[in-house]
């Protein structure tokens, strides 16, 4: 998103319901006046002292208590989040504990997998308190940021770290792209390529993998590529030639199974 449709939408977020109650709210607990763009700051009409950070911490607790700026059927996984506790499964209707421990496990790993979203939400609703202040002290409706409509995060689903992008209508596809490879790197590091030997070593190591030996992994190499090896396996040529192999399967297989490891991400 550009940045004059940032100003754009800056400009009418004051006129969104929730912050036209809580703006009303405040002026009439504090006796502030309505201050239109270009009338100066709410300190040219105050008659008596004002906390203002009191003001501000109050515009904030409004905004995470309104409804319209937390995702429908999210409300509680918030509220957990927003005190560091996970919703806990107590009762399914008198279901065996086994389903109901069921349960709670999809439960936390929703929260692991939404929680770079709450983060994000939280950082939004800062925003929104500064935007709402500085439009209570100024009249002035300011830009809004890019990070409202886009989030790019890392995390970790089923015990394994993921990287997720999660993009709106009003997102930068561009610069959510971007985000996205750097934030995968950050994760992952860089991507291993495979190669057209790696390709061929493939099944070598799928052999091995089945509890095939190097001798019978070479021995089904040279099967497949007779004329690279002599015709007579009994002349100390072949047994020269095929314990060369072996050491080469060996070096090539640990490459590849090093490359494996990197792509799924087993750690173990």
């Amino acid at each position: 998103m550009n940045t004059k449709t940032n100003a754009f939408l800056g400009k009418l977020l004051p006129a969104n319901e929730d912050i036209q109650i809580i703006l009303g709210n405040i002026r009439e607990k504090y006796n502030l006046p309505e201050i239109e763009l270009g009338e100066g700051t709410i300190e040219d009409y105050l008659v008596q002292d004002v906390d203002f950070q009191a003001i501000y911490d109050e515009i904030e607790q409004e905004l995470h208590s309104a409804g319209g700026f937390i995702p429908k059927g999210m409300e509680t996984f918030y509220a957990a989040y927003r005190v560091n506790k996970i919703p806990q499964v107590d009762d399914l209707d008198g279901s065996p504990q086994h389903v109901i421990n069921s349960f709670q496990q999809i439960v936390e790993m929703l929260m692991n997998l939404w929680t770079p979203a709450f983060m994000q939400l939280d950082g939004m609703i800062k925003q929104i308190t500064e935007h709402t202040f500085i439009y209570l002290l100024t009249g002035e409706a300011v830009e809004i940021s890019e990070d409202w409509f886009s989030l790019v995060a890392s995390t970790s689903l089923f015990g394994e770290p993921v990287t997720m992008a999660i993009a709106s209508s009003g997102s930068d596809l561009k610069s959510i792209t971007e985000q996205f490879k750097a934030q995968h790197r950050q994760t992952f590091g860089k991507q291993p390529k495979i190669t057209k030997g790696r390709l061929n070593t493939a099944d070598l190591l799928r052999m091995k993998y089945e509890g095939k030996s190097i001798a019978d992994i070479a021995d089904n190499y040279i099967l497949r590529n007779p004329s690279e090896f002599p015709k007579d396996p009994r002349s100390k040529t072949y047994k020269e030639a095929k314990a060369k192999l072996e050491e080469r399967i060996k070096k090539s297989m640990q490459r590849l199974d090093d490359t494996f490891t990197q792509i799924i991400g087993d750690k173990k």
